[in-house]
């Protein structure tokens, strides 16, 4: 027998390489994704039951809780955009439609703030 290391052993430190595991979507990562899309569906059906008059207090309530509910979904949508660009395996139909879904609302939000500011 010689006494000269085995070039095939596997070392403590590749086993814990190894025994990574991949990230996941998450369950935090879905409810940031989705709790912000509920709020402003739920604020933009508010006003067009109640029809609160241009400039009342509800109406500038609503506004406000439409945009929280935009600039909440900043960081999830990139982070989730992220995570589905580096993992392909994390790509399924539900993540898929829950992500494009925050970001096409992110989107719209953006052209209402965007058109609103050269509204003259």
């Amino acid at each position: 027998m010689s006494s000269e290391p085995n070039p095939y052993a596997v070392s403590p430190a590749t086993t814990s390489v190894l025994a990574w595991s991949p990230p996941s979507f998450g369950r935090p990562l879905k409810l940031a994704l989705a709790v912000p899309i509920l709020a402003v569906v739920a604020a933009v059906l508010v006003q067009s039951l109640i029809r609160f008059p241009v400039g009342s207090p509800g109406a500038s309530l609503t506004a406000i809780a439409v945009m929280i509910g935009l600039a909440a979904e900043i960081v999830p949508v990139s982070i989730a955009v992220v995570r589905l660009v580096r993992n392909p395996h994390l790509r399924s139909r539900g993540i898929i439609t829950l992500t494009s879904t925050a970001a096409l609302l992110l989107l719209l939000g953006l052209l209402l703030f965007v058109a609103l500011a050269f509204r003259s």
